[in-house]
């Protein structure tokens, strides 16, 4: 594990935070139409909210530097995060009364968080894109389970790069297959 990943953890929670923070402070003035400090009348649910994301971004691995975040699987990792903090805040806040948070405001503050999170990862690929060094590997065989292995293999934050197939047909040699191509092998007794 590369070191300079724990400080873009941070850097990372850090942006997921203050992203939070707007949003909460943003939806009510967005809908009232006036600014009006939200932490003060909502302090405790304002609290757990943040918490909660925080929490259910963990659960749902967007904390995973290893991970492409300019990605459609990203954009629906934050959705599925948004709208379990969503079911889970609506139950809690309109079960305690002392909680209670207007639908509309509620609605604002899911599709602000959803966006700037989706645009703080996206953001963040771009200023800390990820190295891994990739070792190279040749696949025996090119039949059917090699290519499919070299699929497997050739994923984007796959640890390994397929750099070519060792095969025994003489049809299959010299072929490329997807990026590799196929080189002999020779057979000892």
């Amino acid at each position: 594990m590369i070191p300079s990943f724990n400080y873009q953890r941070w850097i990372l929670l850090f942006g997921d935070v203050v992203l939070i923070l707007l949003a909460t402070q943003l939806s009510p003035w967005l809908r009232m139409g006036r600014p009006f400090n939200v932490f003060d009348i909502h302090t405790g649910a304002s609290t757990f909210t943040l918490l909660l994301y925080v929490i259910m971004l963990y659960i749902f691995d967007m904390y995973n530097i290893g991970r492409a975040f300019r990605s459609a699987d990203t954009v629906l990792r934050i959705a599925v995060t948004v709208c379990a903090v969503a079911v889970f805040s609506a139950f809690l806040f309109y079960s305690l009364p002392n909680w209670q948070y207007g639908r509309g405001i509620l609605f604002i503050q899911i599709l602000l968080v959803w966006g700037f999170l989706t645009g703080w990862r996206w953001i963040y690929s771009f200023f800390f894109s990820i190295n891994l060094h990739k070792t190279d590997v040749l696949i025996i065989g090119a039949g059917r389970c090699g290519t499919a292995l070299s699929h497997l293999l050739g994923a984007e934050f796959s640890p390994y790069r397929v750099v070519g197939f060792l095969d025994d047909d003489p049809a299959k040699q010299g072929k490329v297959m997807g990026s590799p191509k196929v080189l002999g092998a020779y057979r000892t007794l």
